[in-house]
């Protein structure tokens, strides 16, 4: 069985790895940026898209994005030139600016009825990180949303971590008692990173 969370990560990094120069540039134009990730013809999420043989439509419902099977998740008889969908395969969001509130973004991924959602933002600090893991954890593990097993794991947060010349990207995925880590070779990527301990888990 296709891990989805895993899937999107794959493809998010090698998607990513082709623009980290002009997202590492744009880092703080907004408009830029999402741009980059999202609405050029040739953007990250376009290509994530078009890899796994998804659609993609920005805006929908205040979502940033979402991708969807065009054969099957599109509501029958629906008016031509509109888009709306019964199944959403992979919400997404992509937030510039860690401390402008991320609980906002999560709050809107877990009320969405969708196989997975997935948040991007970019940390500048390894406290920052510290700080929105537990705020993120205790909002999910406090709701409805959290005490679902079934769809726990439906949560994928995605950190760009900009070195000097290059990105890194982490990714955790909610658990109830703690994040799992999504990256292959976690403790190589943390040393190169120098953090001091694992800012993504909620216990160090």
């Amino acid at each position: 069985m296709i891990d989805l969370r895993k899937q999107f990560f794959d493809f998010w990094c090698i998607s990513a790895e082709k623009k980290q120069f002009e997202i590492m540039a744009n880092c703080n134009y907004e408009s830029n940026l999402s741009s980059i990730v999202m609405y050029d013809d040739d953007a990250v999420l376009v290509e994530i898209a078009r890899s796994m043989g998804l659609s993609l439509y920005h805006e929908y419902y205040r979502l940033d994005a979402v991708l969807f099977n065009d054969a099957t998740d599109k509501v029958p008889n629906c008016p031509k030139g509109q888009t709306w969908l019964s199944t959403i395969q992979i919400a997404f969001e992509h937030e510039n600016y860690i401390n402008s509130g991320l609980f906002q973004e999560v709050s809107h991924l877990m009320i969405t009825d969708c196989n997975l959602g997935v948040l991007v933002t970019y940390p500048n600090t390894e406290d920052e990180i510290k700080r929105e893991i537990k705020i993120l954890h205790k909002l999910i593990s406090d709701s409805l949303f959290g005490k679902r097993t079934i769809r726990h794991k439906n949560i994928l947060l995605i950190f760009g971590w900009q070195m000097p010349e290059k990105l890194i990207w982490f990714a955790c995925s909610y658990e109830a008692n703690d994040w799992e880590m999504l990256n292959d070779n976690i403790d190589l990527y943390l040393d190169l990173c120098n953090f001091q301990t694992n800012p993504f888990s909620i216990h160090k």
